[in-house]
């Protein structure tokens, strides 16, 4: 046990609470702070770590690349104009759709969930739309036919999140 002296004041409270913000962003620098052995001093030092760890099993997304420029070679060889800039933009256009219901399920994997009615939705969407803008049908505008079909899958997601 500690006694202060006298003569010292007591240290006030806003002292102690910068103290204890100073301590706390020191822990939290230190817990991001990177080990020495983890930075690489040079190039093939930094390969040299990457070869073992590939030959530990911690292939990360190297498999991932790998398939992709495996896939882009076998089509370039098939078809001289895969990899031009207009066939990269078309292939970027239409997996747009794709791309907006994947990241649809991620968000419902991340929260902990699995929902693998998204795709059905999304085809059950497709198909009440044409059929309200079919002109031997309903014929109806567009931007109603889109609100619609909006408000189906809307309804349709709110009734499974009940459940």
């Amino acid at each position: 046990m500690t006694v202060a002296k006298v003569d010292e004041p007591a240290p006030s409270s806003s002292s102690v609470q910068q103290s204890e913000e100073l301590t706390a962003a020191a822990e939290s620098r230190a817990e991001l702070a990177v080990s020495p052995e983890l930075v690489a001093g040079s190039v093939s030092e930094y390969l040299r770590a990457s070869l073992s760890r590939i030959r530990a099993g911690q292939v990360g997304v190297l498999p991932v690349v790998g398939g992709l420029l495996l896939v882009s070679v076998l089509f370039q060889s098939l078809n001289g104009h895969f990899l031009t800039a207009g066939n990269l933009v078309n292939l970027l256009v239409q997996a747009a759709v794709f791309s907006v219901l994947a990241m649809g399920e991620v968000y419902a994997l991340l929260l902990g969930e699995i929902d693998l009615s998204i795709g059905y939705v999304a085809g059950l969407s497709g198909v009440v739309l044409a059929e309200l803008l079919k002109p031997s049908g309903l014929d109806w505008p567009w931007w109603a036919a889109i609100l619609v079909a909006l408000l189906v899958c809307a309804a349709i997601g709110a009734l499974q999140g009940s459940l």
